[in-house]
């Protein structure tokens, strides 16, 4: 019962969340290549894939992190779910995303999984902005807010 309920909920955050992707797809578009892998810290539902996939951007990797396997449904063939309350990999990638959820990660250095030149797009309700570290060892590329229905702070960085 419970989970029908978080769903119902879950799934009135989609046409928010589409939006905002919407808005950052001109801004990301000029750093995506189809040889990048990607990490997405909060996977869900992988709205942002399957939003990059219906635009034909692919990707050679993706892996989605999430903290309950049990909620992460209908899941996407074509993306590797690894479960964990603190996610731990040696593994470097392309891109990280982290839509919504950094402020629930243990350790919010999401920068130590990418590749040297890698990039990281962190999106955060406006009001949670403040938990964004600022990162050693990167450069903003962007930054900005995202959102009609729905503000977000939004910073895209770069490793170094």
């Amino acid at each position: 019962m419970q989970i029908e309920f978080f769903d119902k909920i879950y799934d009135s955050w989609k046409p928010k969340q589409l939006e905002k992707f919407e808005q950052l797809l001109p801004i990301l578009k000029p750093f995506i290549r189809s040889s990048h892998s990607l990490l997405d810290l909060g996977i869900g539902r992988a709205w942002f894939e399957s939003f990059l996939l219906d635009r034909s951007i692919r990707l050679s990797r993706i892996v989605g992190a999430d903290i309950n396997q049990f909620l992460v449904s209908p899941r996407l063939s074509w993306v590797q779910y690894e479960f964990s309350k603190n996610f731990q990999t040696q593994e470097k990638f392309d891109w990280v995303v982290c839509f919504d959820s950094l402020h629930l990660l243990q350790d919010k250095n999401v920068l130590k999984f990418l590749k040297p030149k890698g990039i990281a797009l962190i999106s955060l309700p406006v009001s949670l902005m403040r938990e964004i570290p600022k990162f050693e060892n990167s450069e903003i590329l962007h930054e900005g807010f995202i959102g009609v229905q729905e503000k977000d702070y939004f910073q895209l960085l770069q490793s170094k």
